[in-house]
């Protein structure tokens, strides 16, 4: 079993090792509003408790991994999902992301990439 860090814990029924939020936070996507500012007062519940991930926050975050996963395998299906799921954020955003803002996620998915194993 891997080394444990302080802040981890396993759950031994099913055998894995469970991170807090703090260790998600640093393996997930950068805070939305660092990028996109108005929507730092847009909630996503569903996303917070770790529900699902259909809001605006969990689609952010299912498209920041689409992008590193994109990067990392080098796979075309990947790639082919990444316009999907960005449609499903504009829509939920409601307007277009600007190439800047694009570009800041994407930078900071394909870092993440080459930090993987």
């Amino acid at each position: 079993m891997p080394r444990l860090a302080r802040c981890d814990t396993v759950n031994s029924r099913e055998n894995r090792i469970m991170t807090t939020p703090a260790d998600s936070a640093r393996n997930g996507p950068p805070p939305i509003e660092s990028i996109i500012p108005e929507a730092a007062d847009r909630t996503d519940t569903g996303y917070v408790l770790r529900v699902h991930m259909q809001g605006l926050r969990g689609i952010w975050h299912r498209l920041w991994a689409i992008i590193a996963t994109a990067a990392r395998l080098d796979d075309d299906e990947a790639r082919e999902g990444i316009a999907i799921v960005r449609a499903q954020f504009e829509q939920q955003l409601g307007r277009a992301m600007s190439a800047s803002e694009w570009e800041q996620l994407t930078t900071d998915a394909e870092q993440h990439a080459k930090r993987l194993p």
